[in-house]
């Protein structure tokens, strides 16, 4: 226990479970045959009202704490729960990807079946080198920040900031010590309503020293301190908070945490396995009160992503989305767009002595026609992110491979676990086809269209 700090009351009671026992409904959070998921909760009093400010005292706070509400959610359920976001919302999520060059295509699929853009993406292993191209790994609407290993092989840390936001990395703050402590912040400026506020993405390899990692996380939480902002670290800080009551490493990195105001949003594990439960990815803040926490059911690597959401955001019906409107622009559209320009009577613009008066005529004639002519109709596509080589089926297909994964997750069974991985490579296999030949026919259209240019001239 680090000297001075203060001890939160925190009540935990480990669930062993049963070899083919798992929660039966993955919102619901209750075991078919035994307990609840194991979680970590604080202790708290019952009332809803409860504000840190009503009492100043800081081991009152401490021990009246109460994180944020946590439950897993699908894709289906995801987009049920959360709409479409105000831009002065705040929405992050943490991906333990797990080499981002291998499992790049499974995340871009993923992320695009929620109708959710979030605002920040932060990535932990990316396992990308000094000299790879950041752009193979682009996100349309986001821009890419990452700092990776230059000597050993794995880690490495990255983040997407939507490009409405204006950002700038601290390099201060972003400490890296390969294969030791990685970590890269990034600070978003003149944000609407949260003002200024810190990033961080922290990654925290397995088997590294508890005392050394706790060094970097003194130094970092101290200079955020007087930084005096709100902060949101997320990552894979290879502490299972679920071991608080029996592991004496991850009491102190919880305290040490705490001591600094920062506390944890996810409750349950995000790591599974066919023998073991494990809470090593979290999203840690200064200003807890106003987000929704929960954690994705999705297979883009071996942890599943961890997001935080504004909480009043929540349940609120929007009403049915607007559709997106354009105009078209066929050749019979334009010759029909022409012939009433020449057929229009335009006495009143050339007879009138005033103008702003013959300006007005002209534009109220000119607009009537253009809007007859091209008038706006409804948007059909269904997204201007689709891939090319995504075909429906594939599409389709990801559906059933969520529905085994789900299935695994469930019932962590050697069979479950055959049937979602045998269907998953045959889906990945048909993925990489359909972009091969995308791709091939691509550069056989442009190799054909660069040689009619050198045979016209």
């Amino acid at each position: 226990m680090l000297p001075g700090i203060l001890k939160p009351i925190i009540v935990y009671v480990p669930i062993i479970y049963h070899n083919l026992c798992y929660p039966d409904n993955v919102t619901s959070l209750r075991c078919r045959n035994c307990s609840p998921v194991p979680e970590l909760n604080f202790h708290n009093p019952t009332d809803d009202s409860w504000d840190p400010l009503i009492n100043i005292d800081p081991e009152c706070n401490l021990s009246s704490f109460r994180p944020s509400s946590c439950q897993y959610f699908d894709v289906k359920t995801f987009n049920d729960h959360f709409q479409a976001l105000p831009s002065d919302k705040l929405s992050l999520i943490h991906i333990n990807s797990r080499s981002l060059q291998s499992n790049f295509n499974s995340l871009y699929s993923q992320m695009h079946g929620l109708d959710l853009s979030f605002d920040l993406i932060g990535i932990t292993e990316t396992w990308l080198k000094r000299d790879s191209c950041s752009g193979l790994f682009s996100i349309p609407g986001y821009n890419f920040v990452h700092t990776p290993r230059s000597i050993r092989i794995g880690g490495g840390v990255g983040i997407y900031v939507k490009n409405t936001l204006k950002f700038e990395i601290l390099s201060e703050l972003s400490i890296f010590e390969e294969g030791v402590f990685e970590s890269i912040f990034i600070q978003v400026k003149n944000s609407c309503t949260l003002g200024n506020y810190i990033v961080g993405v922290i990654y925290c390899p397995i088997g590294v020293d508890n005392d050394v990692s706790q060094h970097s996380f003194i130094n970092i939480l101290s200079k955020v301190s007087n930084a005096n902002c709100k902060c949101y670290l997320m990552g894979d800080f290879d502490c299972n908070l679920l071991n608080l009551n029996s592991d004496s490493n991850v009491k102190d990195f919880l305290n040490l945490m705490i001591s600094h105001s920062f506390y944890p949003l996810h409750s349950l594990p995000t790591h599974i396995t066919l023998s073991s439960t494990s809470l090593v990815d979290n999203i840690f803040t200064n200003d807890p009160r106003d987000f929704h926490s929960g954690i994705l059911i999705m297979d883009i690597s071996d942890h599943l992503p961890v997001f935080s959401i504004s909480k009043v955001l929540a349940h609120i019906d929007h009403g049915p989305p607007k559709p997106s409107k354009t105009r078209s622009f066929k050749s019979s559209q334009i010759d029909a767009f022409s012939t009433s320009l020449t057929n229009e009577d335009w006495h009143d613009v050339f007879h009138c002595n005033d103008p702003k008066r013959a300006y007005d005529y002209f534009v109220d004639k000119f607009l009537l026609h253009y809007n007859n002519s091209f008038p706006l109709v409804i948007n059909r596509e269904v997204s201007t992110h689709r891939k090319d080589w995504m075909t429906d089926g594939i599409l389709n297909s990801r559906k059933t491979k969520n529905k085994l994964y789900r299935k695994y997750l469930k019932h962590p069974t050697h069979q479950n676990y055959k049937e979602y991985a045998s269907f998953r490579n045959i889906r990945d296999s048909y993925y990489k086809k359909s972009k091969e030949t995308f791709l091939l026919q691509r550069m056989f259209e442009i190799r054909r269209k660069h040689e009619r240019n050198s045979e016209f001239y």
